[in-house]
């Protein structure tokens, strides 16, 4: 009776925790109630005060979807730039812009703070440059 009882509370807990991850990942640009600017500047605000960096960097946000990437960084101007959609899901963007932050401070740090980042990136965002999967 108990090991029964324990099973279904894991079948629930299992299932709501597959919903949760359903809900969030369907949440799309075109759902915001801010700008979209304002949404990855947030982003970009929080990281920023997770593991500030004293180099300023230039944001482009590009409102066209490639194929093949979702943002770039480029090292010789500093700029992160960042593609979007009204389709782009929110949490595909929060990945993005961490990622493209993370080269930034790659960017401007010695190997061990390097190491640092990059631990950081991969246990928090789970991307790490070149293996990134989209998803349509």
């Amino acid at each position: 009776m108990i090991i029964s009882i324990a099973l279904i509370l894991i079948v629930i807990i299992y299932l709501i925790n597959k919903f949760e991850i359903y809900y969030f990942k369907s949440f799309e640009v075109k759902n915001l109630n801010v700008p979209v600017a304002q949404f990855v500047r947030s982003v970009l605000n929080e990281t920023e005060n997770l593991f500030p960096c004293t180099r300023p960097y230039n944001l482009e946000l590009r409102y066209y979807q490639p194929k093949t990437i979702m943002g770039r960084y480029f090292y010789e101007t500093n700029t992160l730039v960042i593609y979007i959609s009204k389709s782009s899901k929110l949490l595909d963007v929060t990945d993005t812009v961490i990622h493209e932050y993370c080269h930034h401070l790659q960017n401007h740090m010695g190997k061990k703070e390097k190491k640092k980042h990059l631990s950081f990136m991969i246990l928090n965002t789970g991307i790490i440059h070149g293996k990134r999967k989209l998803e349509n």
